[in-house]
């Protein structure tokens, strides 16, 4: 080839170059060529990610992508601006469908679709599916602590029985607990390490606990409300003054974290530790109108309304905030508290107050709340309010949508009151809830609306499962299920 040629040849390849290279970069930016329009026009994108692989893509009613056996994720581009319609099925699954608008030079990401079995089958860890004669209804499914036991309340008539059932086997270790005729359940509650539990029952005379072992045994009054116990002048004090508690004043009880066999006791107006081994009490706050225990301390709300805490041994009470709770003996306060340091309180009208326990600082958050859970992840909230499921963000989101710390979001509106709901999976990313029609589970992105799929029809109690963020318990009274969705 002769040098002229070469030279021709190597100005034409640079003009060549010189003309494609805007074409390359608008196309690599989301542009596409218009040819009515003669313009390029930006587009968008869109990808997917479910807990399937082999999934089929359609948009607006077309197939885009198809994966294959090993691949979950599907990334479709040159989407013009606008809304679409998207479908994402596989075979045996239920299709998960979305409308979600494509913005330009955006891909629209939706990386933890759940695709839900067609047919479910949950795995029975106790009881039977045999027909009754007489119809069980369930009070209360409580997983310990260690996730070994479900500790199973139901009623049949007047008759409310509690079972301890060992996960593994199925077996009730305790051959159930009877509660007397005169007594209506109102709770139960695991010792910390889940090796036993009180039962708390509601009398004409007023509350009573029962202490009983997870491995079996007889199960006995905590405390003879008929008795007295002498007070110390301190919480680290052992001597006795002359001032007596009487038992039968006690209205909440809990158990202590730092000792074995110990106890906070709350008579309504003051908090005491009390070791079941001692015939004295420990004072550790006054004017105290609910209060709760943590591995590493007491917070209490007192009848001023201040925000409090103690060391678990009743030393070192400070006062935090008074941000204006409402308080009311007709609805205790409730205090709850991540392993982050973030405290959720409930006041009595059902107001939440939110705030890092560093800050020592809590914040109104909404009003007429009904439930507030923390999610696995630690990183929000859940909560009911005025019949809504909504969630709120401790942190800003790393994903998209990229929602703001300290913002509330509405995942949906339900038609029928919701009963109760536990987060589902390691990102937290969808709440499985219950009404009296059935068990749902719903997504908590909810850009375009939150999806919401049935898992089940009838009336269920659900609970979630501590080792195992993809399943969670039901029972409908008969037996207990355990779904996973992986």
């Amino acid at each position: 080839m002769q040098k002229q040629t070469r030279r021709a040849l190597f100005y034409f390849l640079v003009l060549l170059f010189s003309a494609a290279t805007p074409f390359i970069i608008l196309y690599a930016l989301g542009y596409i060529p218009d040819i009515a329009s003669w313009r390029f026009t930006p587009t968008g994108g869109l990808f997917v990610k479910t807990n399937e692989p082999g999934i089929t893509v359609s948009i607006n009613g077309r197939v885009e992508r198809e994966t294959n056996f090993l691949t979950r994720g599907a990334l479709v581009t040159n989407l013009p601006a606008g809304m679409i319609s998207v479908e994402v099925t596989k075979e045996g699954f239920l299709p998960w469908r979305k409308s979600v608008e494509i913005e330009r030079q955006v891909v629209q990401e939706f990386p933890f679709i759940l695709l839900v079995p067609e047919s479910m089958k949950p795995l029975i860890i106790a009881g039977t599916t045999t027909a009754s004669n007489t119809a069980s209804v369930p009070r209360a499914l409580i997983p310990d602590p260690g996730n070994k036991y479900l500790l199973w309340v139901t009623e049949s008539g007047k008759i409310t029985t509690l079972s301890v059932i060992d996960k593994a086997s199925g077996k009730d270790l305790r051959n159930s607990i009877s509660l007397k005729g005169d007594e209506r359940y109102e709770t139960a509650v695991w010792s910390p390490d889940g090796t036993a539990f009180f039962i708390v029952a509601a009398a004409k005379n007023g509350k009573r606990w029962y202490l009983a072992s997870a491995a079996g045994g007889e199960s006995e009054r905590l405390f003879d409300p008929t008795k007295t116990l002498s007070l110390t002048a301190s919480a680290t004090s052992t001597a006795p003054t002359l001032l007596r508690l009487r038992l039968e004043d006690i209205k909440d009880v809990a158990w202590d974290p730092s000792a074995t066999g110990g106890f906070l006791l709350h008579d309504g107006e003051k908090l005491y530790r009390w070791d079941r081994r001692e015939l004295f009490a420990r004072p550790v706050a006054d004017s105290v109108a609910a209060f709760a225990v943590f591995p590493d301390e007491v917070l209490f709300i007192n009848r001023s309304g201040f925000f409090g805490r103690a060391d678990l041994d009743g030393s070192n009470a400070e006062t935090l905030d008074r941000p204006g709770f409402f308080i009311n003996d007709d609805r205790a306060p409730q205090i709850t508290k991540n392993k982050n340091g973030v405290i959720v309180v409930s006041d009595s009208s059902g107001g939440i107050y939110t705030g890092k326990r560093e800050a020592m600082k809590l914040a109104p958050v909404a009003g007429n709340i009904s439930r507030v859970k923390f999610s696995p992840n630690k990183d929000l909230i859940g909560y009911t309010e005025n019949g809504k499921l909504m969630v709120r963000f401790l942190e800003d989101e790393k994903r998209q949508p990229f929602r703001p710390q300290d913002s509330s979001h509405r995942i949906l509106d339900a038609i029928v009151p919701i009963n109760d709901f536990v987060w589902f999976d390691r990102e937290s990313a969808h709440i499985v809830f219950t009404t009296k029609n059935g068990v749902f589970i719903a997504e908590t992105d909810n850009r375009f609306d939150a999806n919401a799929t049935t898992l089940k029809t009838g009336q269920f109690l659900i609970a979630e499962d501590p080792s195992d963020p993809n399943s969670f318990y039901l029972t409908e009274g008969k037996t207990i299920e355990r779904v996973t969705i992986d």
